[in-house]
């Protein structure tokens, strides 16, 4: 997952920042005058992306920096089976099957790429806090859900980077309703700013106030349990020609989880938690997508921008799917773990008419792909592939 993480002194400068009073606005441009998005020189269309012309190149920056992160946790973690891990979100809580039920009776300007009919797919579900670093689970931090869906026979993306897997949709998300980089070339300037030590931290910080605000609140979380959380997934996605979403999911009502006592928690207790719910209980999440309604309020190129729920007053989310986690699954045995870590998630799994759109999106294309095969390389491992009968083989029964 293109993310990025803090060390715990870095929250603590944010934190110090955010308590001191700077003022901060989500829907001002005007805050941070040193990145503010180049103006269109016309109204964009729904669903317009606005492509800059230096992206390959701060793609393959990005890129090389991650690269670096995956080779620096590799040559520390010698003893380990899969001394490589992702670059992101390294630390996973398990790896869960589950039900992917698509709505009867969509309307029909949603009835795109794997909302296009009434269907039941099956899906890996993975679980796992944002750092790269396998720091214990009480340590704030971004917590994601990535989701992939089996035999999608959509037409699948042309250009997707798919290494062999070719009949996917994933669908990647984090516990926090908006991404805290306007773009995609200002992860450079913060890795430069964090590489130079806390003083050049605090300059960056000053001069980025609106963007340490959203990094704060992105990274400081504490989840009582995977399965709990409401996930995003901050940037868009095409729905057909002429229409743009995001999406999130939420935990189905009058659920309850099964938990462990706060002063009770090990440093893994996420992962306990989640195979204790699942040994016992199903888990249920509701779907919905949010369109895109206005190019200026709902942009496509600036993820710090929440879209709204409600659009001249009217609903603007909508519940296109049911997610069913079903009991008596083991989640964190040695080959769910095994089978996550050499699995891939990326946006780019999936069909034409749901692409993902947006810098931050193209640019995880490159990143993704790259760090995935250098993940792999290290490991001495071939990346998984999902299968109906590796579905069918976690069920405990």
């Amino acid at each position: 997952m293109l993310n990025f993480t803090l060390k715990k002194t870095d929250l603590i400068l944010l934190s110090i920042t955010s308590i001191y009073g700077i003022s901060f606005s989500i829907n001002s441009y005007a805050q941070n005058k040193n990145n503010i998005l180049t103006k269109p020189d016309r109204l964009l269309e729904i669903g317009e992306e606005q492509i800059d012309s230096n992206e390959d190149n701060i793609a393959e920056q990005i890129s090389v920096m991650f690269q670096e992160i995956v080779k620096k946790g590799y040559a520390s973690r010698p003893g380990d089976a899969r001394p490589a891990r992702r670059d992101a979100h390294a630390k996973h809580h398990g790896c869960a099957i589950g039900k992917f039920i698509v709505e009867n009776k969509l309307p029909i300007e949603f009835q795109k790429g794997v909302f296009a009919t009434p269907k039941e797919y099956k899906a890996f579900i993975r679980f796992s806090n944002g750092s790269f670093d396998l720091k214990a689970d009480k340590i704030p931090d971004a917590h994601g859900m990535a989701i992939k869906l089996l035999g999608v026979n959509a037409n699948l993306l042309k250009e997707t980077e798919s290494n062999g897997e070719n009949n996917t949709q994933d669908f990647i998300m984090i516990d926090n309703p908006v991404f805290f980089m306007r773009t995609a070339e200002s992860y450079i300037s913060l890795f430069m700013a964090q590489s130079k030590g806390p003083e050049a931290l605090k300059e960056w910080m000053k001069d980025h106030p609106y963007e340490a605000k959203l990094a704060f609140e992105t990274l400081n979380k504490i989840n009582p349990s995977p399965i709990s959380a409401q996930y995003w997934s901050q940037t868009p996605y095409k729905l057909g020609e002429n229409s743009a979403f995001k999406f999130t999911v939420k935990p189905c009502k009058n659920q309850t989880f099964i938990t462990i006592p706060e002063n009770k928690r090990g440093p893994d207790y996420l992962k306990e938690t989640l195979a204790k719910h699942l040994k016992k209980k199903n888990a249920c999440y509701e779907f919905f997508i949010i369109p895109q309604k206005d190019s200026m309020a709902m942009p496509i190129e600036d993820s710090t921008i929440e879209w709204t729920t409600t659009w001249n007053g009217k609903n603007n989310i909508f519940k296109v799917a049911t997610l069913i986690l079903p009991k008596e699954q083991q989640p964190d045995s040695d080959k769910s773990i095994k089978f996550c870590e050499d699995l891939s998630f990326t946006p780019w799994h999936g069909t034409e008419e749901m692409r993902p759109l947006g810098g931050v999106n193209r640019v995880r294309k490159t990143v993704y792909l790259e760090t995935s095969n250098l993940r792999h390389s290290l490991n001495n491992a071939k990346q998984a592939l999902p299968t109906e009968e590796i579905w069918n083989s976690f069920l405990l029964k």
